[in-house]
């Protein structure tokens, strides 16, 4: 009876991981060409302020140079070990060819610690999945969290504001709020 409960437990958080993953990736999809949209709208509507619209931001960041120690990378959580040499087993590129890009997924998974997302890729290769260890669940719920914070920021974006505008005055207005954050007067 409580291997059911967990065995349902699991089964609903992968579902939970694939539909965030599908909520994402269609935010990002629809705002994918949407920054280009805004800024032929302002060059259209706004042609005096669009030449200073499209100046590159003069704000200098300083770059990080991290190395890259992804090969060193040891994983000390015993379920993403064990699930992902499983995905591995299935999708290496020396063992099918048409795996590659879920083998990369997985691997980018592994190296982050994404257990959500390796349960998602399991499930979907209809890997077996043994119950998880309370640890294991705990570091689940925190890659949910991570992933639910994502799809919030995404719906934060001026590109989504922007797909969601229901008129042309909305676009102008959310178009004249961009322009004013960037420090541009509309006269």
């Amino acid at each position: 009876m409580a291997s059911l409960i967990k065995a349902l437990e699991l089964k609903k958080i992968i579902f939970q991981v694939s539909y965030l993953n599908a909520e994402q990736s269609e935010i990002l999809y629809k705002c994918d060409s949407i920054d280009q949209e805004i800024s032929d709208y302002i060059k259209q509507n706004y042609p005096e302020q669009y030449k200073e619209f499209v100046k590159p931001n003069e704000t200098t960041t300083e770059s990080i140079i991290e190395e890259d120690n992804d090969s060193q990378l040891k994983c000390q959580n015993k379920d993403i070990k064990k699930l992902y040499r499983k995905i591995v087993e299935l999708t290496h590129p020396d063992k099918a060819e048409d795996q590659e890009d879920i083998f990369r997924e997985a691997t980018r998974a592994y190296k982050e610690e994404n257990l959500a997302m390796l349960l998602e890729i399991a499930s979907e290769l209809r890997i077996k999945i043994d119950e998880l260890s309370d640890q294991s669940m705990k570091l689940v719920q925190e890659n949910i969290q991570d992933l639910e914070t994502k799809v919030e920021e995404l719906k934060q974006s001026t590109a989504w504001a922007w797909h969601n505008c229901k008129s042309p005055e909305e676009k102008d207005m959310l178009a004249r709020m961009i322009l004013s954050y960037k420090g541009i007067d509309i006269v």
